[in-house]
C-alpha cells in the first residue's frame, strides 16, 4: 500500500498514477510553503490543491513546474485567507504578476513576523481581515 500524499484528501476519489500523485503532492507542499500555508484541510490549501490538481489533469507533470503555475493561477484568483503563523491576525492574500519590480520586506502588523513578499515574478500583498486584539507594533 502506498503512503498517504499529501494531496489525496484533495483528489475526490479521481484516479492519478501512484507517481502524478507523488509529483502533486510535491507541488502543493511547495505552494502552500511558499505562501507560509501550513499543509492541512482549510479553505486556502484546500484551494491550492485544487489549482495543482487541475494544472495536472492538463498535463504539466514537473514538480517545479506545477509550483510556479499554481502560484501564477493564484495571482489571477480572489483573494486567500492567511493567519499570521505567529500570532493568529487573518489577512487576505492578493497576488500579482510583475516582472522587473523588487520586493521589499513585508511584516505581520500586530507582532512583527516577517512574510513572503512573493515567489518568482508572483508578488504578494497583504490586507489585514480582522484587527488583532492588543497594541500594534512600532
Amino acid at each position: 500500500m502506498l503512503p498517504l500524499m499529501p494531496i489525496t484528501p484533495f483528489l475526490a476519489h479521481q484516479a492519478f498514477d501512484p507517481k502524478i500523485i507523488e509529483t502533486m503532492s510535491a507541488a502543493y507542499v511547495a505552494a502552500c510553503d511558499a505562501l507560509h500555508l501550513k499543509v492541512s484541510d482549510d479553505p486556502a490549501t484546500r484551494f491550492v490543491a485544487e489549482k495543482v490538481i487541475n494544472l495536472a489533469q492538463r498535463g504539466i507533470r514537473d514538480p517545479d513546474a506545477l509550483r510556479t503555475m499554481t502560484l501564477k493561477e493564484l495571482s489571477k484568483s480572489e483573494p486567500i485567507p492567511f493567519s499570521c503563523p505567529s500570532c493568529e491576525a487573518e489577512y487576505k492574500i492578493v497576488t500579482f504578476e510583475v516582472y522587473g519590480v523588487p520586493q521589499g520586506k513585508i511584516s505581520c502588523l500586530k507582532c512583527g513576523f516577517p512574510f513572503p513578499a512573493g515567489e518568482g515574478e508572483v508578488i504578494f500583498k497583504y490586507f489585514l481581515a480582522k484587527r488583532p486584539s492588543g497594541r500594534k507594533r512600532k
